[in-house]
């Protein structure tokens, strides 16, 4: 006679694995989706900063537009962090700091609190298009990886840091990044 115990195993190991590969699967897929909406947020309110430093006029109303996206930017770090590809993190700062670049004093102060000793100059018309610029290619890189949002994918196609960027762009002026 067989050993009960070894039919009964038998019969159900075979579920057990089937039920841990679906649940892998499963999360993979929850994984997949919670970074293809990351991607799609911070997509959203990357291009709306596009749009506001292409049109920027320096008004306190303006900036105050420009710190609610930046505030939603972080905010957006701050709880989906981790899902960032790993080496994407600095675009947050990156975008940050090429705002700041362009809008000067008066447009960091409207989003930042603790200046410190950073030197921000005044506003600067050349910068605005340069944070423009570096936006736009930010987003595009956001909205790619949201197609496939894979490690391998974002290593491909993983964004320069904002200073290495413009080192990049002021050697080749005209290649689009």
């Amino acid at each position: 006679m067989s050993d009960p115990i070894a039919s009964v195993l038998s019969n159900v190991a075979p579920l057990l694995l089937s039920d841990v590969l679906i649940s892998r699967r499963q999360q993979k897929e929850a994984i997949r989706q919670k970074r293809v909406r990351l991607a799609e947020d911070v997509e959203r309110e990357l291009l709306a900063l596009h749009l506001l430093m292409r049109y920027y006029e320096q008004s306190p109303e303006y900036s105050r537009k420009v710190a609610i996206h930046l505030r939603s930017l972080a905010e957006l770090k701050r709880t989906s962090g981790h899902l960032v590809p790993r080496g994407w993190v600095h675009t947050f700062e990156g975008v940050r700091a090429s705002v700041g670049e362009a809008l000067g004093i008066v447009g960091a102060a409207s989003w930042s609190r603790d200046l410190g000793d950073y030197e921000i100059e005044p506003y600067s018309q050349e910068w605005q298009e340069k944070s423009e610029v570096y936006i736009a290619y930010i987003s595009r890189r956001f909205a790619t990886w949201g197609l496939n949002p894979t490690d391998r994918a974002a290593k491909k196609l993983r964004p320069l840091q904002f200073d290495a960027w413009l080192a990049e762009r002021e050697k080749s002026p005209f290649t689009r990044f």
